[in-house]
């Protein structure tokens, strides 16, 4: 009986420990399977990664295009505006020159229009003399007539 009972003891140990064995083998075939599933996880991480890695370095260029277009037209509209102002100065000093000259005209006009009105004056007292010292004349040479007819 002792033996039999010795050798129940070592069977249902040997079933215990196969049972332990079974369950560690499951145990680190589901870790096995658990870093198997995270590698393909970081795999597919890195896979959309390179994706969105590849997606901005093409928006990257497309931008530097456009911005190096915009920075293009940019420097040309300033070409045109620092040449629009050239204009403007040159014109102006042009205006302001002739705006001088209107001036300095206007100035001398200014100073001639006493002497012209007064010399206009004199014109129209000495017209009405000469008219006068005409009528003066005939009027002289009529009695002069009539005297040397009398």
């Amino acid at each position: 009986v002792f033996a039999h009972n010795k050798r129940k003891g070592y069977t249902s140990e040997r079933r215990l420990l196969k049972d332990q064995k079974d369950e560690a083998d499951s145990f680190h075939a589901m870790l096995e399977r658990r870093a198997n599933i995270q590698t393909d996880f970081f795999l597919w991480q890195l896979f959309h990664i390179d994706e969105q890695i590849v997606d901005k370095e093409e928006d990257i260029h497309s931008l530097r295009q456009q911005f190096e277009e915009f920075e293009k037209n940019l420097y040309e509209k300033a070409d045109a505006l620092k040449s629009a102002k050239k204009k403007a100065s040159a014109a102006r000093r042009a205006t302001t020159s002739a705006d001088k000259a209107r001036l300095k005209i206007n100035t001398e006009l200014d100073k001639l229009q006493p002497t012209t009105i007064k010399l206009t004056e004199e014109i129209k007292n000495l017209s009405r003399q000469v008219t006068s010292n005409n009528k003066k004349v005939v009027k002289v040479e009529k009695e002069a007539e009539e005297h040397k007819n009398t």
